[in-house]
């Protein structure tokens, strides 16, 4: 006798929370779901439509999804859901060290592998500027993928063949595959933060709720606004990166396929009902946008009457996240987007030496000047930064931010 597993009821709980929130990205409808698989209380699988629009959107492995036009790009094929991959079990090949995010590889060749009867493997792998392609494969079918990026960030293989589920099949995830420079295959490195077996949907196991942030520390003030927050609140964290906050009322919208973001899609276009949200957080997220004005209309129509958010954007810092930085924004233009607000708050942060350090990173000053040069300039900007009035301040910070409300009327 096959004995279900004990269900997550906080798990659930949200997660009915957040399908009860969506709404239609085009026109914030309400939506209606077809051809949906539900385990446990919680929708596995599902297509998303809108009345007036058609279909809009997915959920997939218990996470909806409005990226409709990439679901075969590092998303599930309809009818299948993720089963993870215990990667302390798996077979691996070179060097391999676990690190609290995963495994880490290093050298071309290194290769974890292992054998399935699933459809295929999703595979969750670190970028940076030490990466190298990684090559997912599962039987017959594989993905090259760059690894390399100017900033630490992610990507997502998936590889499928839905008609041979039930063949036992090979599948393996390959570092450096194509690399040519003697230094580079040197240096090559991979970060496998997660492996999964893709199963049909009706075979998913058992939504849960595992709190884990691979991204930005929260902003302090926001344990304050939770607090304050009643306890049936909706809270977004928008575009909250590899994150999951412990306190369940928080959602992560993403645009990027973290794999702890909770939803998907365009912060231009929230597939969020009007009107239904308590308190939105963004995170150095607006200066990622390429039009900073609409997201913050968006972050309005959502939240309730008198709803608040608490959000912090770049003001001098470098370029970051490339190529996704667009526009940095200053006290003023700061002002300027939240115009039609109720201000509570707002202020900048971070000082000379902050954004400095930075820098100094990004160009590898340390091994240019000296880490001694380097760090004299730090000091000395250490120093000035805290003789600087808050006026004075407003004209060098890394960055701004703004507490404010939807007006009641």
């Amino acid at each position: 006798m096959q004995i279900d597993p004990i269900v997550d009821q906080i798990a659930v709980t949200r997660h009915a929370r957040l399908v009860d929130l969506l709404a239609c990205p085009l026109c914030a409808g309400s939506l209606t779901r077809a051809r949906d698989t539900v385990r446990s209380g919680a929708v596995v699988d599902a297509d998303l439509y809108c009345a007036d629009c058609g279909q809009v959107g997915a959920i997939r492995s218990y996470k909806p999804t409005f990226h409709t036009g990439e679901l075969g790009d590092g998303w599930l094929p309809g009818g299948f859901a993720e089963a993870p991959v215990d990667l302390a079990g798996v077979t691996r090949f070179g060097d391999w060290s676990p690190q609290p995010v995963g495994l880490l590889g290093s050298g071309i060749g290194a290769c974890l592998t292992g054998e399935t009867t699933a459809a295929g493997i999703a595979c969750s792998l670190g970028t940076h500027d030490w990466g190298a392609a990684g090559l997912v494969s599962c039987g017959a079918v594989e993905e090259r993928r760059e690894l390399y990026s100017a900033d630490p960030g992610s990507a997502r293989v998936v590889v499928h063949r839905p008609d041979e589920l039930g063949t036992v099949r090979r599948w393996s995830c390959l570092i450096g595959a194509g690399v040519a420079t003697a230094e580079h295959r040197e240096r090559s490195q991979a970060l496998v933060r997660r492996i999964a077996e893709l199963v049909p949907a009706d075979q998913a196991p058992p939504l849960q709720f595992v709190p884990s942030n691979r991204g930005n520390p929260y902003p302090p003030r926001l344990d304050a606004l939770l607090a304050e927050a009643p306890p049936d609140a909706v809270v977004l964290d928008l575009g909250g990166g590899d994150r999951c906050h412990p306190d369940p009322r928080v959602l992560n919208f993403e645009y990027m396929r973290f794999d702890n973001a909770d939803f998907f899609g365009d912060g231009l276009h929230l597939p969020v009902a009007s009107d239904s949200v308590d308190l939105i957080m963004s995170q150095a997220v607006l200066e990622h946008v390429p039009d900073p004005a609409a997201a913050v209309a968006e972050m309005r129509r959502v939240l309730r009457p008198g709803g608040r958010v608490y959000a912090e954007f770049a003001f001098m810092q470098p370029l970051h996240a490339v190529p996704y930085h667009f526009f940095n924004i200053t006290p003023h233009g700061s002002a300027l987007l939240f115009e039609a607000w109720d201000v509570v708050d707002t202020g900048v942060f971070g000082g000379l030496a902050t954004t400095l350090r930075w820098m100094f990173d990004l160009l590898g000053a340390d091994d240019k000047l000296g880490r001694e040069r380097t760090s004299a300039v730090l000091d000395a900007l250490g120093d000035l930064d805290r003789q600087l009035s808050a006026r004075e301040l407003e004209h060098v910070a890394s960055a701004v931010y703004v507490e404010a409300r939807k007006p009641l009327g």
